[in-house]
């Protein structure tokens, strides 16, 4: 599906000085409007595309934008790196309430502007007004992502206290109570069988199907390690929430120890992922 037009340039390689030709070229960009020579047929393009479809320029346009903004706030700018294809997996019809995105058959089918009728499986009813609809591939999966706008939903009091320290091995978290939750340490344990598909990546020709196929299992890998790790962080948040009242964690510098001796470990573990779950749940979230 085409939104709108996709505008794109050559990109500036690390340690490579722009052209006049080049400088030149961008200093047009700003007068269009953050699209070099293709800006007729983009305007034409997203005046004839209704609003509700008018999102996939906008990863061309935003970065071309803030380029030319430390420019004249003279800052070090550095040209938009090139995004090709591959790079984007999701489009957002940003007024799904209204238009773009309609559920059918009571939520069985799914009507997308310039898809048509898909059978969609909702994990759960929706609640609120509807907001945005993001269409997302994943691998060989794709996805329908709903935000919706709802009342807060205050947790019931709850007087029980506790504080958590986390890790990454032998213990993902001990609190102070005494209990120690095991790192499941998902990355460490499926390191062998990633060396293996990234190598057998590595020796297919460059533009084949084989290495397609190779690509895909490496990305199969990935996604799988993600999800286990998302779905161990969502049911040790929500117990603790349910349990307690009041939870205090330390506040870490992620980034630096990510950079340290300790970085596989510390990014297998998630601390960040888990602790923006924490809180979430904490404030009414799912």
């Amino acid at each position: 599906m085409r939104c709108a037009a996709s505008c794109t340039t050559r990109p500036c390689r690390s340690g490579e000085r722009p052209t006049r030709k080049r400088a030149k070229r961008w200093a047009s960009t700003s007068k269009n409007g953050g699209c070099p020579r293709y800006a007729p047929n983009c305007r034409n393009t997203r005046a004839s595309t209704p609003r509700s479809c008018r999102t996939s320029s906008s990863g061309w346009i935003k970065p071309s934008r803030a380029f030319f903004r430390r420019v004249r706030a003279g800052q070090k700018a550095g040209y938009p790196r090139f995004k090709g294809r591959e790079r984007y997996d999701s489009f957002t019809f940003p007024q799904a309430g209204q238009t773009g995105v309609k559920l059918q058959e009571g939520g069985k089918r799914v009507l997308i502007y310039g898809i048509g009728s898909v059978k969609v499986k909702l994990h759960r009813p929706l609640e609120g007004r509807l907001k945005a609809a993001t269409v997302k591939r994943e691998g060989e999966h794709g996805y329908l992502v709903f935000t919706c706008e709802v009342e807060p939903r205050p947790l019931p009091s709850n007087d029980q206290a506790i504080g958590i320290d986390l890790g990454t091995n032998p213990h993902f978290l001990v609190t102070s109570e005494g209990e120690m939750v095991e790192a499941p340490r998902y990355y460490q344990k499926t390191q062998a069988k990633l060396a293996r598909a990234q190598h057998s990546l590595s020796r297919r020709k460059r533009g084949s199907s084989r290495r397609k196929q190779a690509q895909r299992q490496v990305a199969k890998l990935h996604r799988k390690i993600a999800n286990q790790r998302k779905d161990f962080h969502h049911k040790i948040a929500r117990r603790l929430v349910n349990e307690y009242g009041t939870i205090v964690h330390e506040d870490l510098n992620i980034l630096g120890l990510a950079r340290g001796r300790m970085a596989k470990g510390v990014l297998d573990a998630g601390w960040g992922r888990f602790l923006q779950i924490l809180a979430y749940k904490a404030e009414g979230g799912w």
